[in-house]
C-alpha cells in the first residue's frame, strides 16, 4: 500500500496546454451518499469512514510549464534585435513566430527529480522562423535561452533533434508561403510528470489522415494535422453560457446547453496558447470529471461499490474534422488512451469510385481514409534500466502427470523478451493472444515476478494500410506498425515534425532512422504507440461522421506491480449490506 501511496495518490499531472491543473469534486456524489451515509449510520454497526479531502502538494517545481506572457514577449524582442543577426521584419510585413516551450531533455531532468542536484533544468524555447527573403526560401527552427533573456541568452539554430541532411532546415515553395505560416508545433493535450513511472509524459506526436480515391484530389490528398496545430484548434466545451468556437470564426450557439459535452459536475480549465506572436485563451477548452467506478460486486447480501475513474478530455477542431481526446486515470495506476472522429466527409465523385467507398448522395462517393494518430510513452519501472517482455497464448496438446497418459488440448503462455531495437515494430497479435509490457528484469517483486506495465488496446487500434505512400513517403515511417520500442535518447524526442510533410522524400524527422538494432535489454525504453481507424463513409455519416465507431484506445496498466488491488485503499467507496429487501 505505502508503494502505492507514493506512486499513485501522488499523482501529479501537468497539461501542456494549462497553467495549473484544478482538483475535481465529488459533486455528483454528493446527494446519492448523503443518504446512503444517513442510512448506514442508522442500521450498520459498521464504524463510517471520515470523508476529507487529502492534502497533495507537489515534490517539486513544474519544469514542464509553458512560456509565460513576459518570456514570449522577451523572446520576440530578442530575434528581431540587429545582434541575432537574423534580420526579421514585423509580422503584419512576413511571417508569424511561433515561440514555444523546448522541453528539457531526460538527461538533464533526472539529476533534477532524482535529488542530484537543487537547480531545475534550465529553460530554452524553440520558435519557427522563415527566411523568405532569399533565393532559396526555408524554414529554420531556433533555441533561444537559457530563459529568462538576459545578456547570457543565446540565439541558435536547433539542430540536435533532426536526422535529416538539413539539420533542423526544409526548403519551401516560396508559393507555398501562406499555408506555411500556419505551422503550429502543439500537438494538443498532454500529461506530463506522472510521477517517475511516466516522467516524461503521454501526449500526441502526430495526427495523420490519409484519403485514397480513382482521382487526383482524393489520391493526393494526405494531412498532417499538427501542421496547422492541434493545440491552436481547441474549442471552448459546452458547459452553459458558452459559445463552441473552432479556428474557422465560426460558432455554434448552444447558450445554457447544460452537460452537453461533459457532466454536470464537471471542473473546467482554461487553455492559453501562443500563436502569431500574440497569446489566445480558449476558455473552458478541458473537462475533468469523475468516471464510472472502477470495480463492483454483489452476492446476496451485500453490495461492494468502488468510487470512480479520473478522466480529462478536451476537442480539437481542424478543419473538417473534429477529435475528441480523453485521458482516463484509474484508481489502480492504470491509464487509458482515447481518441474519438467526427465532422465532415471529404467525398469524390461516386463515377468509377466503387473500389474506393460506398455511393452515399447522388454523385457522391465516401472516399476511404486512414487516420492514424501517433502518442509517446516513456516509462520507467523501478528505474530507467528495463526490458520488454512479450507474453503469448498458444494453443498446446500436452499430458499431465493426473491424466493417466491421455493427451489434453489445451492453452499456455510463452514469455520471451524483445531483445534488441530492430525486433520492435511491432503488430498487434490476431485474437488478441500476445500482450507487452516494460518490465524491470533486476527488482523482482515478493513473489519472484518482474514488476512492470503492460499496454494493450483498449479499443480498435490501427496502422497506415498503404504501404511506401506516394504522397507521404519517408515522412510517415512512424505509422507503418502497430507501436515501437525504442532506446531513448535526448536526440529522439519526437517521431516526427510538423515540416516533414514539406520534404516528404527526406523529412526532417524520419523516424525509420531511430532503428539501428541497439539492444532493449535493460535499457532506457520508450514506446511509441498508434491509434486510428479504417474508415470507409457510408450514407449514416452524413451530414457528420460520428463518434459512436470512430473510436482508438490503449491501456497502460500495471504488471505484477503492486501487491493487490491498490483500489482498495481509498476511502471512495460503498458497502451496502442486505436482508430482505432492506439495506
Amino acid at each position: 500500500m505505502k508503494m502505492f501511496a507514493s506512486r499513485t495518490f501522488g499523482l501529479i499531472i501537468s497539461v501542456y496546454l494549462a497553467a495549473v491543473i484544478s482538483s475535481y469534486s465529488y459533486y455528483a456524489w454528493s446527494t446519492s451518499w448523503s443518504r446512503v451515509k444517513a442510512h448506514h449510520q442508522q442500521s450498520s454497526p459498521y464504524p463510517v469512514c471520515k470523508s476529507r479531502q487529502p492534502s497533495v502538494s507537489a515534490p517539486h517545481q513544474n519544469i514542464w510549464g509553458g512560456l509565460a506572457d513576459k518570456e514570449v514577449a522577451g523572446i520576440i524582442d530578442l530575434l528581431h534585435q540587429h545582434s541575432t543577426g537574423l534580420n526579421l521584419t514585423t509580422e503584419d510585413r512576413a511571417g508569424s513566430i511561433h515561440p514555444e516551450l523546448l522541453v528539457p531533455n531526460k538527461s538533464d531532468v533526472l539529476l533534477f527529480i532524482n535529488k542530484n542536484t537543487t537547480k531545475p533544468p534550465p529553460r530554452y524555447a524553440r520558435a519557427t522562423l522563415m527566411f523568405g527573403a532569399t533565393p532559396n526560401p526555408f524554414l529554420q527552427d531556433y533555441v533561444i535561452g537559457p530563459l529568462p533573456i538576459t545578456n547570457n541568452t543565446q540565439v541558435q539554430p536547433l539542430q540536435f533533434l533532426y536526422n535529416n541532411a538539413g539539420k533542423g532546415k526544409v526548403a519551401v515553395d516560396f508559393a507555398d508561403r501562406s499555408e506555411v505560416l500556419q505551422l503550429a508545433k502543439d500537438v494538443g493535450l498532454s500529461v506530463v510528470d506522472i510521477t517517475k513511472l511516466l516522467w516524461d509524459g503521454l501526449g500526441l506526436q502526430e495526427a495523420l489522415a490519409h484519403y485514397a480515391g480513382n482521382d487526383p484530389v482524393q489520391s493526393g490528398t494526405t494531412y498532417f494535422d499538427s501542421k496547422p496545430g492541434v493545440g491552436p484548434s481547441v474549442v471552448t466545451l459546452i458547459d452553459g453560457g458558452f459559445e463552441r468556437q473552432t479556428m474557422g470564426q465560426m460558432a455554434i450557439k448552444l447558450i445554457g446547453a447544460l452537460g452537453y459535452d461533459c457532466p454536470t459536475y464537471s471542473t473546467y480549465l482554461n487553455v492559453i496558447y501562443n500563436q502569431g506572436e500574440i497569446f489566445h485563451s480558449r476558455p473552458n477548452a478541458i473537462c475533468e470529471f469523475g468516471h464510472f467506478c472502477i470495480s463492483e460486486h454483489a452476492d446476496k447480501s451485500r453490495l461492494y461499490y468502488q468510487e470512480h475513474r479520473f478522466y480529462s478530455k478536451v476537442f480539437s477542431t481542424i478543419a473538417n474534422y473534429d477529435y475528441m481526446f480523453s485521458y482516463t486515470f484509474f484508481l489502480d495506476g492504470s491509464i487509458e488512451v482515447s481518441v474519438r472522429a467526427s465532422g465532415y466527409i471529404l467525398g469524390g465523385f461516386s463515377a468509377n469510385n466503387e473500389e474506393y467507398g460506398w455511393n452515399i448522395h447522388d454523385n457522391l462517393s465516401g472516399s476511404i481514409r486512414d487516420h492514424v494518430l501517433t502518442y509517446k510513452a516513456d516509462i520507467d519501472i523501478f528505474g530507467e534500466k528495463n526490458s520488454l517482455q512479450k507474453v503469448e497464448f498458444v494453443p498446446v496438446t500436452t499430458e499431465y502427470p493426473w491424466s493417466n497418459g491421455a493427451k489434453r488440448n489445451t492453452m499456455k503462455i510463452q514469455k520471451s523478451f524483445i531483445q534488441n531495437e530492430n525486433e520492435a515494430k511491432i503488430n498487434w497479435a490476431p485474437n488478441g493472444a500476445a500482450t507487452y509490457a516494460i518490465v524491470n528484469k533486476e527488482a523482482r517483486n515478493t513473489l519472484g515476478e518482474y514488476p512492470g506495465y503492460k499496454f494493450s488496446p483498449a479499443s480498435n487500434a490501427v496502422f497506415l494500410t498503404v504501404l511506401n505512400s506516394s504522397n507521404a513517403m519517408n515522412a510517415v515511417n512512424f505509422a507503418d506498425h502497430h507501436f515501437y520500442v525504442t532506446k531513448q535518447k535526448d536526440t529522439e524526442a519526437q517521431a516526427t515534425h510538423p515540416y516533414n510533410i514539406l520534404d516528404p522524400i527526406e523529412p526532417i524527422i524520419d523516424f525509420a532512422k531511430f532503428f539501428d538494432g541497439e539492444s532493449l535489454d535493460q535499457e532506457d525504453l520508450v514506446l511509441w504507440f498508434n491509434l486510428g481507424m479504417h474508415d470507409a463513409p457510408h450514407t449514416g455519416d452524413l451530414p457528420n461522421t460520428v463518434f459512436t465507431t470512430a473510436h482508438s484506445a490503449l491501456i497502460i496498466e500495471p504488471l505484477n506491480y503492486l501487491d493487490l488491488d491498490a483500489s482498495r485503499a481509498t476511502s471512495q467507496q460503498v458497502r451496502l449490506n442486505y436482508k430482505d429487501e432492506k439495506v
